[in-house]
C-alpha cells in the first residue's frame, strides 16, 4: 500500500484501502488498530468491514456452525467482500498482498490435491470476468522477510503475530514450512519456480488438466458473479443462519460506507 500511494499520482489512479475484521478475538482487534494507523499515516480513503456487525457472525462462529475449517471460511468471506466492494465502488482492480511464500505454497498444495482450476488462477494478474474484478498481486515475487524489512525501513507498523486459528497440522502449513526450510539451502528456488510457473501457464492448454474455462452467472440471491445458481458465500450464510438476510445487511452497509466516502457507487 505504501508503494501504491507513492506512485499513484504518476500513474493516475485512486486507492480505496480495505480491512476486514474477521472477529478472531484480540488478534482481529489488534490487527484493525494497526491497519487503521497505517491507513491514516498514508492518508488514503479506507473502509473497515466488521463481519460480526455486518453478518452477525465471526469466522470462528461460522466455522463452528457449518463444521468447516476456519481457513476455508475465511477465504470465502474475504474474497466475496473484496469483490463486492470493488464492484460497488466502481473499482477496476483488487490489489492483494500475497507474497511469493504464499503463492508457491498455494501452487504446490493445489497440485498435490489436484485442484488445477485453483492452481491456474495463481498468476500475478487475473482479468475481470463478468463482474469478478481483476486481481493484481504486486508482491508476487517478494518474500515475507523482505516485506518485514521494508516495513521496518519505512517505519510502518505491522502485524508480527500469526493468526491464532492457523492449523499447524494442515497441508498448507506443512508445505510452507518445507519451502521455508528449503529456501535456507536454495535461496533462489522459490523465485525461479514461480517465474517458470507463470511463464508456463501462459501457454498451457487447460484441457490437459481436465479444467473447463470459467463461466460465470449471477447469483440469484445477491447478484454477484458465481459458477452456480447460488454463490458459495450465500450458501455459506444460509447454512449458518437459515436466512439470506445477513447478505442483504452486508450489501447495505458496504453501499452506505462507500457513499460516506463520496465514491460513485454502482446500483
Amino acid at each position: 500500500l505504501d508503494i501504491l500511494v507513492r506512485i499513484k499520482d504518476k500513474f493516475k489512479y485512486k486507492i480505496l484501502a480495505v480491512h476486514i475484521n474477521l472477529g478472531i478475538g484480540e488478534y482481529s482487534e489488534q490487527s484493525e488498530s494497526i491497519v487503521e494507523r497505517v491507513f491514516r499515516m498514508l492518508n488514503v480513503d479506507y473502509l473497515i468491514v466488521n463481519i460480526r456487525e455486518s453478518l452477525g457472525y465471526t469466522i470462528p462462529q461460522l466455522a463452528s456452525t457449518v463444521k468447516r475449517s476456519s481457513c476455508s471460511i475465511c477465504g470465502t468471506v474475504k474474497r466475496y467482500i473484496l469483490n463486492l466492494i470493488a464492484v460497488k465502488a466502481n473499482m477496476t482492480r483488487v490489489v492483494t498482498g500475497h507474497n511469493i511464500d504464499d503463492l508457491t505454497t498455494y501452487i504446490l498444495k493445489s497440485f498435490l490435491i489436484q485442484d488445477y482450476s485453483a492452481m491456474l488462477k495463481l498468476k500475478p494478474k487475473t482479468p475481470t470476468i463478468d463482474g469478478l474484478i481483476s486481481r493484481i498481486r504486486p508482491l508476487a515475487e517478494i518474500s515475507e522477510n523482505e516485506l518485514e524489512l521494508y516495513a521496518k525501513y519505512r517505519e510502518l507498523p505491522y502485524i508480527s503475530t500469526a493468526c491464532p486459528l492457523r492449523n499447524e497440522a494442515s497441508l498448507e502449513f506443512k508445505i510452507k514450512s518445507f519451502l521455508k526450510d528449503l529456501d535456507n539451502y536454495h535461496p533462489t528456488l522459490k523465485i525461479g519456480f514461480y517465474r517458470k510457473f507463470v511463464k508456463s501457464i501462459e501457454h498451457i492448454d487447460i484441457g490437459m488438466f481436465n479444467v473447463r474455462e470459467l463461466k460465470l452467472v449471477r447469483c440469484k440471491i445477491c447478484g454477484m458473479p458465481s459458477n452456480s445458481e447460488v454463490c458459495s458465500f450465500c450458501r455459506l450464510i444460509y447454512r449458518a443462519s437459515k436466512s439470506y438476510e445477513p447478505v442483504n445487511n452486508l450489501h447495505s452497509q458496504i453501499i452506505k460506507s462507500i457513499r460516506g466516502l463520496n465514491w460513485r457507487e454502482t446500483k
